[in-house]
């Protein structure tokens, strides 16, 4: 299913199809960043996370937390050191939901993310496709509506022509 179908099953699913619903759900209690929890790692707005890759292509936490301003850096990988890859989330300036993915892996990666809200005071997850990360690359990732949270699911090493979204 593609991005655009599973945001827009998701909204619905969760009753904030547009942006003026979205600012009627309650903010979602979810756990805070870089809690590792039924195997993957929850992003909120504003947060960043950091993975060493290791040469068997299997990804470690290195840090989580708040991400750095745009204007503290000077490129989308500065700060991040060799074979690792972060992942940062924001809010577009039109009520979007943006996740950067930023790689100094030395292979292509691929990973997999749920989208996150709240309806009825129930925590709700659906999938959503991912493109894989270039070595030495950005992807970005873009839902229209507020996400109040993105969990990485997993992250792999990915075949050097593998370029289909999923």
């Amino acid at each position: 299913m593609g991005r655009q179908s599973t945001a827009m099953l998701f909204g619905l699913a969760l009753g904030f199809g547009s942006a003026a619903a979205a600012q009627q759900v309650a903010p979602p209690t979810l756990p805070p960043t870089g809690m590792l929890k039924s195997g993957g790692l929850f992003l909120v707005n504003g947060d960043r996370a950091v993975f060493a890759i290791g040469a068997d292509g299997r990804a470690t936490l290195v840090g989580a937390g708040r991400a750095p301003s745009p204007a503290d850096q000077k490129t989308p990988n500065d700060g991040l050191a060799s074979a690792q890859v972060s992942f940062a989330l924001s809010r577009g300036s039109e009520g979007n939901t943006l996740l950067v993915v930023n790689s100094r892996a030395a292979t292509p990666l691929r990973y997999q993310a749920r989208i996150v809200g709240v309806r009825d005071g129930k925590v709700l997850s659906a999938a959503t496709s991912t493109c894989p990360v270039r070595p030495g690359a950005s992807s970005l990732e873009n839902w229209p509506q507020t996400v109040p949270a993105v969990v990485i699911v997993s992250i792999e090493q990915a075949q050097p022509d593998d370029t289909v979204c999923r």
